[in-house]
């Protein structure tokens, strides 16, 4: 299953704080949350081929500085599995009152 794949790249970071869609209340910052964004399937003429995964990692930080450390480290980490169409994002979730840094990628 590549969630595990995932989560096996990710867990030397934020002292093993990762959890797939959301954390738990009151998890100590930083931590991590990925989810699978989008799977669809790849077709050819005969049909399909395959199945191309989109995928979002999500590190929430006290700071941006450090989500976006994190996130450069999630993303050498994750190179193994060869990800592309790599894109990455900041923001504030007022809701929490933290940073979060996003790496968005397929595989």
């Amino acid at each position: 299953m590549i969630e595990t794949d995932i989560e096996f790249a990710l867990i030397s970071l934020c002292d093993g704080r990762i959890s797939p869609l959301v954390a738990k209340p009151g998890t100590e910052t930083p931590y991590i949350c990925y989810r699978k964004k989008l799977e669809s399937s790849i077709d050819v003429l005969d049909g399909p081929i395959g199945t191309a995964y989109c995928f979002q990692v999500n590190i929430f930080a006290d700071d941006m500085k450090q989500a976006e450390t994190i996130k450069n480290q999630a993303y050498e980490n994750l190179k193994s599995l060869q990800p592309y169409n790599i894109k990455g994002m900041q923001r504030y979730d007022k809701d929490k009152a933290l940073f979060c840094a996003t790496l968005e990628f397929s595989l």
